[in-house]
């Protein structure tokens, strides 16, 4: 690089600088104006708060002016309401001028009292707005003398800097002038520099143009692949298409066998659950009628048992009572032997049915838990799982 283009970047480097400080300058200055907007506001926003301020004391003024108003207003009416009573009055009665004089003083002293409060408030309005006039200009002196000065030191910083850019214009000026002596020579680098950078851009622009046209055969070539994988892609699509409407109707197939024979297996479930059903009415019946016959027995028994200990109790009786008739014939004691033996039968008779009836029911018992069993099993395989037995 030449003295020249270094004095060139030098001077250009201060007035880039100085440059910068002028933007700062005016950040700053742009920064200081919203400040000073800033504090206008926050003045304007303090007046108003003054003036609402005022207006509230004005406003609480008219208020009390209203009710002393209302009150003199009411005054007056009760006034009004004497002298009429008065007057009613006066025709007969003897102190019709003593109470006319009360009257009046009445109404002397209510004019004085309503006056005194008119003058009260002007003077109270009169205070709030000598007030509020005050602190206006206060704050309007305040703000003008505060903007003067921020004014003048702004001024006197922008005069230092216009000082400071004249001074870099006429450094910047001799630098050039000194420096024309050596512009030939720079004029001849930047020629020959020039023809290079022309020459390397003739270069780059030739290795660009056989770039680009290695890039369209590349993107020819990477199209027709794109092409091709569609056209693939697409065909498989088909081909699942195809599959999937096949398997949809294998599915709906199979569905329709499956749900035949699920309604087939119902109906086996039906008919087994009526006929275990059924079956289990019979032998809850015959167990009924088994313990039906069995009570009866029982009762047959009972009333056996009780004739044959009537017969013993008559035997001793007569035995203990005819000690005399000893010699009782023996056709009388066979038929009574007779007829305790006949009893005996009777009841091991009895025992015998009661036996066979109890075998009869457990037989149903056995019976009934094998066609639990075998309903328990129609219920898996129709349901997959048993009923839940309440």
């Amino acid at each position: 690089m030449t003295a020249f283009a270094k004095i060139i970047e030098g001077r250009a480097c201060k007035v880039h600088t100085f440059s910068l400080k002028i933007t700062s300058f005016r950040t700053q200055k742009q920064s200081q104006m919203e400040a000073l907007q800033t504090q206008g506001q926050a003045l304007i926003a303090e007046r108003q708060r003054a003036i609402d301020e005022i207006n509230a004391k004005i406003d609480d003024a008219e208020r009390r002016l209203a009710t002393m108003r209302s009150k003199v207003s009411l005054k007056y009416q009760e006034l009004g309401q004497l002298i009429k009573a008065q007057e009613a009055k006066a025709a007969h009665e003897e102190e019709e001028e003593d109470d006319n004089n009360d009257i009046q003083e009445i109404i002397e002293s209510n004019k004085k009292e309503i006056e005194s409060c008119r003058e009260q408030n002007k003077i109270e309005i009169k205070s709030l707005m000598e007030e509020y006039m005050a602190r206006t200009k206060a704050a309007e002196k305040w703000a003008r003398e505060h903007i003067e000065v921020l004014k003048h030191e702004k001024e006197e910083e922008l005069s230092a800097l216009e000082e400071e850019l004249k001074q870099a214009r006429k450094d910047y000026q001799k630098s050039a002038s000194s420096s024309t002596v050596n512009l030939n020579k720079v004029r001849e680098q930047s020629m020959k520099a020039s023809k290079e950078h022309k020459k390397r851009i003739k270069y780059l622009q030739e290795q660009i143009s056989s770039r680009l046209a290695q890039s369209r055969s590349e993107v020819r070539d990477i199209k027709a692949k794109i092409n091709e994988t569609l056209s693939t892609i697409e065909m498989r699509e088909l081909e699942h298409q195809i599959s999937l409407h096949k398997l949809e109707d294998e599915m709906s197939e199979r569905e329709k066998c499956y749900n035949e024979y699920l309604n087939a297996l119902n109906s086996q479930y039906s008919a087994a659950k009526k006929h275990i059903e059924r079956s289990m009415e019979s032998a809850v019946y015959q167990a009924q009628a088994a313990a039906s016959v069995q009570k009866r027995l029982e009762r047959f028994h009972e009333k056996q048992l009780q004739i044959s200990r009537s017969d013993k109790e008559k035997l001793r009786q007569s035995v203990g009572a005819t000690k005399t008739q000893s010699n009782i014939t023996i056709q009388q004691t066979s038929d009574i032997a007779a007829k305790v033996q006949e009893i005996k039968r009777q009841y091991e008779d009895t025992e015998r049915d009661d036996m066979i009836i109890l075998d009869q029911i457990n037989e149903l018992e056995t019976e009934n838990k094998q066609l639990e069993a075998e309903l328990k099993q129609l219920q898996v395989k129709v349901y997959g799982e048993p009923e839940e037995e309440n």
